[in-house]
């Protein structure tokens, strides 16, 4: 029911401190960030939730997390003090569903962030619906919401969207409509990627689920959206995209995707409202590959490459990995990612003024490797350990200056500073099921973090200097508990006899 009106990302809660920004803005002549939390310490989270035998679900959940603190040191005398990054905080989230014949069903959702002494709060309430005929076969769904945020002055936004599907059989096709506010803005406790734009998308979908040649199932979807910005009205650009997957009989599986985006003007590259960039159109294809997961060791393979035509701007990135069962209770897996981008010309500064933008032409990449073991004592009780390397770097070269229009001319009133940084975590947990739908975890963490203004082009010297930087260690215990309703009037009946 959480999941209902898309205002609920549950990684919002402990996540990094709210107003991290302040540690570096209150630093003063000669110091420097000694300590700077990446999450926030929760004190409490409950959760309730429950459907009656007429098809009406309630769920409540509230978090609570402590003040957070960053640390400053002054390199010269030694002394240290506080900045406050986040204030004591309460999450809550609150929702009623409705269960409705043929699986409709219509929710009502409110999301809750306040703040101990500060004027910051954000309240978002959404609705979610979905009505399908008797036949199941056509479905009209929707959702919509209205959000509510800030200090003394708060800023509202809405979002909208409706959508018709045929979503039964071989043959299936949906059409959407969707509008959200440029102000609209759930990200205190939900999670949305782009707000300020209108949309517009169409699709088709085909499958064969009976087995015919060497498949046992294939399916094909093509679908194309035209997005325009919600303030200024004007196109943002429009894009479309042919999937195939198959599954083979070996159950081996195959995923190809080719795509094209036509030239779209830009708003959220600029960083300034009302500036966009014409960038280029751009197509793209990928092939995806996987054994058959059944067996005690699996393998994957993600292979991609893009380009900007009449320009040169392209890019390559994929991953490969395996996982692997090693008797009945050790697991293991491996993860590798890359992607490689040359020729991008994107934002890099604006002036205090925002009359001047600057973009530069920009090679990066990133790799990171992931590597993992779990170890299951027994159905109810598991240990996990992952490990996390992750490189990206960027170097710069010719500067730019933004053109009225979206152009860019080429400009040396603009030194660019390279990029570079580095993450290495290492997580320990051990997690077990003491009773039905309650659990202990303990978790120990590692981090390392490292960035720095000049490009270092070498994976191997970039691994090494990680594990010879200041690393940040965590303990947590985290318990759990599940009250069955049904069950305590139950017992309580019966005690009362």
């Amino acid at each position: 029911m959480f999941n209902r009106g898309e205002i609920f990302y549950s990684r919002r809660i402990g996540a990094r401190p709210k107003f991290a920004e302040k540690a570096e803005e209150a630093l003063r002549p000669n110091e420097i960030i000694d300590f700077d939390p990446t999450e926030t310490r929760l004190i409490n989270a409950s959760k309730v939730s429950g459907r009656s035998s007429d098809g009406w679900g309630l769920g409540l959940l509230n978090a609570m997390s402590l003040p957070a603190y960053a640390t400053l040191k002054d390199t010269l005398t030694n002394q240290k003090r506080k900045v406050q990054t986040q204030p004591f905080t309460n999450y809550n989230v609150s929702v009623v569903d409705k269960s409705l014949k043929n699986n409709s069903y219509i929710s009502l959702l409110n999301s809750n962030v306040t703040m101990v002494d500060h004027p910051f709060s954000a309240n978002v309430t959404a609705t979610e619906f979905q009505f399908r005929d008797k036949s199941k076969k056509y479905s009209l769904s929707g959702n919509g919401g209205i959000s509510r945020r800030g200090e003394s002055e708060k800023e509202t936004g809405f979002r909208a969207e409706l959508e018709l599907e045929k979503n039964s059989g071989n043959l299936q096709f949906g059409f959407s409509q969707e509008i959200i506010s440029d102000t609209f803005n759930p990200n205190d406790l939900g999670f949305l990627r782009r707000n300020n734009e209108i949309s517009t998308e169409g699709y088709i979908f085909y499958q064969m689920i009976e087995p015919t040649g060497i498949f046992r199932e294939w399916n094909a979807v093509y679908w194309i959206e035209y997005v325009r910005m919600f303030s200024p009205n004007d196109v943002f650009g429009t894009e479309m995209e042919l999937e195939a997957y198959a599954r083979f009989k070996n159950n081996y599986s195959a995923n190809i995707e080719i795509g094209y985006g036509g030239r779209k003007h830009d708003y959220d590259e600029t960083r300034v409202k009302n500036r966009y960039y014409s960038q280029p159109s751009f197509y793209y294809g990928n092939i995806y590959l996987n054994s058959d997961s059944r067996k005690r060791m699996n393998f994957y393979l993600y292979a991609a490459t893009g380009k900007h035509p009449n320009t040169d701007h392209y890019s390559y990135w994929g991953d490969a990995g395996f996982n692997l069962r090693i008797g009945q209770r050790l697991q293991g897996y491996y993860n590798f990612s890359f992607n490689n981008e040359y020729n991008d010309q994107a934002y890099a500064d604006k002036t205090a003024d925002e009359d001047s933008i600057f973009f530069v032409n920009r090679d990066s990449r990133f790799i990171e490797n992931v590597v993992g073991l779990s170890y299951g004592f027994s159905n109810k009780a598991t240990m996990n350990i992952r490990g996390r390397h992750y490189w990206s770097g960027a170097d710069n070269s010719q500067a730019y200056l933004l053109e009225q229009n979206g152009s860019l001319s080429p400009t040396g009133n603009y030194t660019s500073t390279d990029q570079n940084y580095n993450a290495f975590n290492i997580d320990l947990v051990f997690r077990w099921i003491f009773a039905p739908g309650s659990e202990l975890s303990i978790a120990w963490k590692n981090a390392i973090y490292r960035e720095e203004e000049t490009w270092k082009n070498d994976y191997w010297q970039n691994l090494r200097n990680t594990w010879n930087s200041p690393q940040t260690n965590s303990l947590s215990l985290k318990v759990l508990y599940y009250i069955d309703y049904n069950n305590l009037v139950k017992k309580k009946g019966a005690e009362g006899r």
